[in-house]
C-alpha cells in the first residue's frame, strides 16, 4: 500500500510511505500535511507509531519555497497538526530527506542529544536551520501541554 503526497498531474515534490500488505490493517490514520510532508500513524500489539516522512526542497529551489518548507516545519513540531497531538507515550519518527548537512557533531552536547555523535563535515545553512528546528521543537514541547493531560 502506497501512501502518497504530491502532484498528480506534475512529476515535482512528494513524498510516499510504502507499507507492506501484512500491516495495512495496522494503519490507523494518514494526513498529507501538503506536497512534501506526508503523516501515518500505525497501530501495534503494544505502541501507536506516528511516522512523518519529510521530502525537502532541493539546492535548486528558490529561497521563498525554502522558507515556506522551513514554516510547515515549524507549524507540525511547535503550533498545530502533528506533534503537539501526539501523546508523549506514543513514538514519533521524523524522517526523510532533509537535503541538509548537520556537520560535526561529536562535540556539541545539545546537538548530540538532538541527532547523535556521528555528523561529518561541514553544517550549511540548511544544517543550521534544520538543527534550529530541532531545537525549538525540543524547547517547544518541554512547555507544551501533553495531548494526554
Amino acid at each position: 500500500m502506497v501512501y502518497f503526497s504530491g502532484h498528480n498531474e506534475e512529476s515535482t515534490n512528494g513524498v510516499a510511505l510504502i507499507v507492506p500488505q501484512r500491516l495495512k490493517k495496522a494503519v490507523q490514520g494518514y494526513n498529507t500535511i501538503n506536497d512534501r510532508i506526508v503523516h501515518l500513524r500505525l497501530q501495534n500489539f503494544m505502541n501507536t507509531i506516528n511516522i512523518i516522512q519529510i521530502y525537502a526542497p532541493t539546492t535548486a529551489a528558490d529561497k521563498a519555497v525554502l522558507n515556506d518548507f522551513y514554516e510547515s516545519l515549524l507549524v507540525i513540531s511547535l503550533r498545530e497538526t502533528v506533534l503537539r497531538s501526539v501523546p508523549s507515550r506514543e513514538i514519533t519518527i521524523v524522517m526523510g530527506d532533509f537535503n541538509a548537512k548537520i556537520g560535526r557533531t561529536a562535540e556539541d552536547d545539545d546537538l548530540r542529544r538532538i541527532v547523535g555523535k556521528f555528523g561529518i563535515g561541514e553544517r550549511n545553512d540548511r544544517g543550521e536551520r534544520l538543527l534550529d528546528l530541532c531545537m525549538e521543537s525540543i524547547n517547544g514541547r518541554q512547555h507544551m501541554p501533553s495531548a494526554s493531560s
